[in-house]
């Protein structure tokens, strides 16, 4: 039997989601399965597709909830095409989903791969009755499977732990002088790398601050990453107003993004990550990929990729004393992942090895 898998998604919007659902479709393609995206005209995701040589359908955008008849019309494109089997990230796909699971029932095999953690116990009749139509719920990680084994009622046989795949091929570590002559950074320098947009929610005024109780070493800081769009530039003001109060131009480096982090990960001795809780850090996975060790929040899954603190640190979410104690510890320990445990740590999140679970739990065989 021929299949053809589908990647849905309805945004407009290019973070982790929209990545990671176009480099599993990549990736499924070149092990010779027929993949296509289905998502709105003009949206980064189907732009990058396209450039990627994937095939490519848009679809209006529809409603959260209860948009019957966009479900009707996007399960006669699913006819039409012959796709078999659909793969969704974004939650405000679920409800077409599960509609479309309802109208074509067995012709169609229906998949989640969650990327937001669950908030609220999701037990009520109509998440329930959503969640009945998915043939798969892909938790990245353990601590996921079981906030949907505990938060809802879906079915525990189906609900199944498949990593966020990276492909280590491309882990590419630099020269350390060099990458740090490249971002224009001084070279006799331990450097704390924090990547991400310039936003609250990344955490680059708590790294400041925990920086400001520590006085001993020859500590900078390279923050990497743009300025959100569209929303004004008051965080911004404070990040460059704590710098200029401090005079620590010469010690805290803004650089834009780049697409090619090597540069990034080559050039730091250490890693912090400062949100409140990552459902998924992607960069916390490629940092420790470079054998650069991870300072991280004690919440969400950043615990288990950084195997509970093998390959880093953890610090008390949001508390700028812990963290400061924790890039301390970082700065005089000068700590060198484990080569062995970081490779079979790794092994789970190998994108050949999530790629072959995807085939086997939903039943694939490449044509």
């Amino acid at each position: 039997m021929a299949y053809k898998l589908a990647y849905l998604c309805s945004s407009m919007s290019w973070g982790g989601l929209e990545m990671n659902q176009l480099r599993n479709a990549m990736w499924m393609k070149r092990r010779g399965l027929p993949v296509c995206i289905l998502g709105l005209d003009k949206s980064p995701l189907i732009i990058e597709a396209k450039k990627n040589n994937l095939n490519t359908i848009c679809i209006k955008k529809h409603r959260k909830y209860y948009d019957f008849v966009a479900a009707y019309k996007l399960s006669r494109i699913i006819k039409k095409e012959s796709i078999s089997h659909l793969i969704i990230r974004n939650t405000k796909d679920l409800s077409i989903t599960s509609t479309i699971k309802f109208i074509l029932g067995e012709k169609i095999k229906t998949a989640y791969f969650m990327e937001m953690q669950l908030g609220v116990n999701k037990k009520n009749i109509f998440h329930t009755l959503r969640f009945k139509g998915l043939d798969l719920w892909s938790c990245p990680l353990h601590f996921l499977s079981e906030q949907v084994k505990n938060k809802t009622y879906f079915n525990k046989k189906k609900i199944k732990v498949i990593g966020s795949g990276i492909d280590l091929s491309n882990i590419n570590k630099y020269n350390t002088a060099e990458s740090r002559k490249a971002l224009d950074l001084p070279v006799d320098s331990f450097i704390i790398g924090l990547p991400g947009r310039i936003d609250p929610q990344k955490g680059q005024k708590l790294l400041l601050s925990a920086i400001k109780e520590i006085k001993e070493g020859n500590i900078h800081i390279l923050l990497m990453g743009d300025i959100t769009k569209e929303e004004g530039n008051v965080y911004e003001n404070e990040i460059m107003s704590i710098i200029k109060i401090n005079s620590w131009e010469k010690k805290v480096h803004l650089r834009g993004h780049q697409n090619d982090m090597s540069n990034f990960y080559s050039s730091i001795d250490c890693m912090v990550m400062a949100s409140k809780s990552e459902t998924f850090g992607m960069v916390t996975l490629e940092a420790i990929s470079y054998g650069i060790p991870v300072i991280g929040s004690n919440a969400g899954g950043t615990p288990e990729l950084l195997g509970g603190g093998k390959f880093g640190y953890l610090f008390e979410s949001e508390n700028q004393s812990s963290l400061g104690e924790k890039i301390k510890e970082a700065y005089h320990n000068k700590k060198e992942l484990n080569t062995r445990d970081l490779s079979n740590h790794l092994k789970r999140f190998d994108h050949n090895i999530v790629c072959d679970s995807i085939e086997r739990e939903l039943s694939l065989k490449s044509i």
